[in-house]
Order: C-alpha cells, then structure tokens, then sequence
C-alpha cells in the first residue's frame, strides 16, 4: 500500500490540496472499511452533515451523514478505522514524499471524517456511497 502514494500524490495534495488514490486498501480491506461505516450509519451513530455560512446560517445536507474518529466510542466500534487512524503510515509516506511541508504524526494531528450517503439526492437517487477523508495538519 505504502508504494500507491506517489510523488505524483504529493504534487497533486501541493497544487489541489487533496488527491484521491483509487485502489489503496484492495477488495477485502475496502469491503471491512465501508461496512464498518454502513454499521455506524445504520445504527443512528453518524450526525447529519451540515455546512455553515456566514456566522448565522447552518444549513443541513440532506441524505448525508458524517462521524468524526476524534470520537472514542466511534473508534471503539470500528476496528479498522481505529487502526488506520492510530497507525499513521499514510502520513508517514506523505512525510517522505513531502520532507519540507511539514507534515505531523499522531491522532492530534490527523483525523478521519466518514462520511455516509443515504441517497435519496437529486444525482444519485437509487445508490448509497460511503467514503472517508484524512485531514493533517
């Protein structure tokens, strides 16, 4: 897994600020990972994904929920994500990749958001997605 992050990866997170790796974890781990989301999502533990604008206004993304892995008892029920949260080998690949940005290990510099999609939506009305980010500081 280690060899699909590319300096390709790291000029993409440097011009763009994110970059998408199809294929990282293969069928059986993705299979773990999107279950354990599925698990949350149909258990009511995901909150609804919301979007502030200006100071006032919050509005709510229909159809779409999202947990945070800074949440213990979230991680105590997801022992993939868990392990992809404390383990930090993607960002110490990034850290190869990009010596000079900086780039920090540990939980209090990394989080993971999950995100699920009910469907329901205008684009994707018969389907369910799923998906995680990794934000680092």
């Amino acid at each position: 897994m280690d060899t699909l992050l590319t300096a390709e990866h790291g000029k993409m997170l440097l011009e763009r600020g994110f970059f998408v790796v199809d294929g990282i974890f293969g069928t059986p781990e993705s299979n773990l990972l999107r279950n354990e989301i599925v698990e949350l999502a149909q258990g009511g533990r995901m909150k609804e994904n919301r979007v502030r604008f200006g100071s006032d206004k919050i509005l709510t993304k229909p159809n779409i929920f999202e947990a945070d892995l800074h949440d213990s008892a979230l991680r105590a029920r997801t022992k993939a994500f868990s392990t992809l949260f404390s383990d930090n080998w993607i960002v110490r690949r990034l850290r190869r990749i990009l010596p000079g940005l900086g780039i920090q290990e540990g939980v209090e510099h990394v989080t993971i958001k999950l995100q699920w999609n009910r469907g329901s939506g205008t684009l994707c009305a018969n389907e369910q997605r799923c998906a995680y980010n990794m934000f680092l500081s």
